[in-house]
């Protein structure tokens, strides 16, 4: 009976451990940034329909700002799941961080070059790379 008991407490701790949909969401910010303010935010109350069996899906808006001028460059809405411990992020926009005076951020451009983003979390960061990940600053 202690050893089921043992059994049953360590599989509670495991699924515990485990992120929540209302534990990602939030807003985050990019750090380690010197051209653009990159933001993410991250909505739980968004449930989106799916083909996928068994998966939640939301929402999530990318927000880009050039640093000095404040300048609105680039809004992008995408969606997000859980997958063992994942972040997925759907039409996922990676901001090199660029000098906006150097780059294009048309619409047309931009569009062209969002992907699907899978990543981990470190506590309530996202990780992006080593050195660059999105804090989260708010719930």
């Amino acid at each position: 009976m202690k050893t089921l008991l043992s059994y049953i407490g360590v599989l509670l701790f495991l699924i515990s451990c485990n992120p929540s949909e209302s534990d990602v969401a939030g807003t985050y910010v990019k750090q380690a940034s010197i051209h653009t303010i990159d933001s993410l935010f991250i909505y739980v109350n968004s449930l989106q329909s799916t083909k996928v069996h068994n998966r939640k899906v939301f929402k999530y808006k990318q927000v880009l700002y050039n640093k000095r001028t404040k300048e609105l460059l680039f809004e992008n809405n995408g969606t997000w799941w859980l997958d063992n411990e994942q972040v997925e992020l759907m039409h996922f926009y990676f901001d090199a961080d660029n000098n906006s005076d150097e780059r294009s951020y048309t619409k047309e451009a931009l569009e062209n070059a969002v992907t699907l983003f899978s990543t981990e979390l470190d506590g309530e960061n996202i990780i992006v790379e080593k050195g660059v990940f999105y804090k989260k600053i708010k719930e």
